[in-house]
């Protein structure tokens, strides 16, 4: 019982110690509804060794599509969370265009972040319950996204922390 009454003061206090954050552009299921669209300008962040991140998963009980395997410059690319486990996953918005999925290119083999999500409000911990689905579309930033090789990753939880996080990545798509 203890615990219980704790968890409002976490998520509370979760929502503080974020300083940057931003608005969402996605749909999904029923039980939720859909934000306004936000846009930002794109900067390569942290480039990451293509093998310190997961594969696309072959199978698994929660995965990243994108809609299309090749995109024109000025496209919105949609992507899909679907949540096929028996649980409920949380994850973080103030990604790529201030959704909670993060763009990232391939550049000289490591995958550069296209975080452009610069709106200084706090960013905001959502959820997907089980068997569910989400659809982001992601505006190219300043009318057009720059040819390359992309796909999309989402950090996930299965409990209501930050340590520990999953990390997901769709296949990839070239925009071109």
């Amino acid at each position: 019982m203890q615990r219980l009454r704790r968890l409002p003061l976490f998520a509370v206090g979760m929502a503080f110690l974020f300083c940057v954050g931003c608005g969402q552009n996605y749909s999904q299921g029923p039980t939720q509804s859909s934000p306004a669209t936000q846009q930002a300008t794109p900067t390569a962040q942290q480039a990451t060794p293509i093998s310190q991140l997961a594969s696309p998963p072959a199978s698994g009980f929660v995965t990243l599509e994108v809609a299309a395997t090749s995109h024109r410059p000025g496209d919105t690319v949609s992507v899909i969370l679907k949540n096929s486990s028996s649980y409920v996953i949380y994850f973080l918005d103030h990604q790529t265009s201030c959704t909670f999925v993060l763009l990232q290119k391939q550049v000289n083999g490591t995958w550069e972040n296209i975080n452009n999500c610069a709106l200084g409000i706090a960013s905001g911990l959502h959820t997907l319950d089980a068997k569910q689905q989400l659809t982001v579309n992601i505006s190219p930033p300043r009318g057009l996204w720059t040819p390359g090789f992309y796909r999309a990753t989402l950090r996930y939880n299965t409990v209501h922390s930050l340590n520990g996080m999953t990390t997901i990545a769709s296949a990839g798509f070239s925009i071109g």
